[in-house]
């Protein structure tokens, strides 16, 4: 992995906001020609050949692409100021993620997390190192196909932050502790342990391949920490440890989305960002229990 410059300011991240607000305005200005365009030509010449349509595609296409652009470097110069305000190490490794994405959504169709038909969609990610943990988080939503009238259509049935961390534990099994309510697929491969915590069964299944060591694993302390990070942060997280890599999903916060606001402050959009990634690294705190097992 190599690391990237990091060097940006709040000058630099204004720059960028000013920029995608004027590529908004010439977009969705260019955007509103062009449907006036086809109204006309449509209204006056009614055959319209196939190069005329590609070109109006084209110009269709193109502000998109510029906003979506200067979303993603909004996005990254914020990040890099959170880094060199948080003392993290900020990486950027985009070659490697569609094995990282394939081998995850071989992991969940295995234990049975989805049908499957079902996949995975990735969206943004972060990879960096925090706490001498080497970490990279991915905004992902879970996809499944239902029938309706129109035939099957995927339809999103949850939307995580995932966070990922090589298992440096040395907890040669599968764990998976899931929200009891909330996702309605079957889990295989794994079986449910009971948990001697009336409040932890009130809120989570624990499921496993090897009994013995999960219990020693969620033991009376993880349990413990696991519920009072759920009342402090008020979010249920899902856990799954395999012995090569830990996956935490967490409920994905709607202000997350805050950065694809064209005329949102910079400084809050930062702030947005340094919250919300700093309640997602908290489970770190509970993650480093593991090795006490």
């Amino acid at each position: 992995m190599s690391k990237s410059n990091s060097h940006f300011s709040g000058m630099d991240l204004n720059k960028l906001i000013s920029k995608r607000k004027r590529t908004f305005f010439i977009g969705i200005t260019s955007i509103i020609a062009l449907f006036s365009l086809i109204f006309y030509m449509y209204n006056h010449s009614p055959e319209v050949s196939t190069w005329e349509v590609l070109g109006v595609v084209v110009f269709f296409l193109l502000p998109l692409i510029l906003i979506r652009n200067y979303s993603s470097a909004v996005t990254e110069a914020a990040y890099n100021i959170i880094a060199d305000n948080s003392g993290w190490k900020i990486y950027y490794d985009d070659s490697k993620f569609n094995n990282i994405n394939k081998v995850y959504q071989n992991l969940i169709k295995d234990f049975g997390l989805l049908a499957n038909s079902g996949h995975v969609d990735f969206d943004n990610h972060l990879e960096g190192e925090i706490e001498n943990y080497k970490f990279i988080m991915q905004d992902i939503s879970w996809e499944e196909p239902r029938s309706s009238k129109h035939g099957k259509r995927d339809v999103s049935v949850a939307e995580y932050s995932l966070l990922m961390i090589d298992n440096t534990f040395n907890i040669n099994c599968n764990i998976l502790i899931k929200k009891n309510k909330m996702l309605k697929w079957g889990i295989s491969k794994l079986k449910r342990i009971k948990i001697e915590d009336k409040e932890f069964e009130k809120y989570y299944d624990a499921y496993t391949d090897d009994p013995a060591t999960a219990l020693t694993v969620l033991n009376p302390e993880f349990i413990k920490n696991l519920l009072y990070y759920k009342q402090v942060r008020k979010n249920h997280v899902e856990i799954l440890i395999t012995p090569a890599t830990i996956f935490v999903h967490q409920k994905s916060i709607e202000s997350e989305k805050s950065f694809w606001n064209i005329f949102v402050n910079p400084m809050e959009l930062c702030q947005k960002n340094i919250e919300n990634i700093n309640a997602k690294f908290n489970i770190l705190s509970l993650i480093s229990l593991l090795n006490n097992k």
